[in-house]
């Protein structure tokens, strides 16, 4: 159980993930910056992380700039997310087999 409910944070983690992505990139084609994303000035990346407590906006500014140097990077992150949630979900399936098995076993 405790590989389910980790695999649905994961899930949860990376829908919310693609929903943030689709609204910046929307918010990056707008007209100031359609021409080119790397050239995005710094007020942009402090409005991006204006939203996030103390600790959490180190860490965003952080990753906006290196996001910078790659402008897919954050897809990258979540693809890799996806995967690990794949991952966990046949993990799942698998415990969730064997403790059947288990149990049937048992009630002989």
């Amino acid at each position: 159980m405790l590989v389910g409910s980790f695999a649905k944070q994961c899930g949860e983690a990376h829908f919310q993930g693609m929903a943030v992505a689709d609204e910046l990139y929307a918010a990056l084609e707008s007209t100031p910056y359609s021409e080119s994303p790397l050239n995005v000035p710094d007020n942009v990346a402090n409005e991006v992380v204006s939203g996030y407590i103390f600790p959490l906006t180190y860490f965003a500014k952080k990753g906006f700039e290196n996001g910078g140097a790659d402008p897919i990077g954050g897809l990258k992150r979540l693809t890799k997310l996806f995967s690990i949630t794949i991952f966990l979900t046949w993990i799942q399936n698998i415990a969730a087999v064997m403790g059947l098995i288990v149990m049937v076993e048992g009630m002989k």
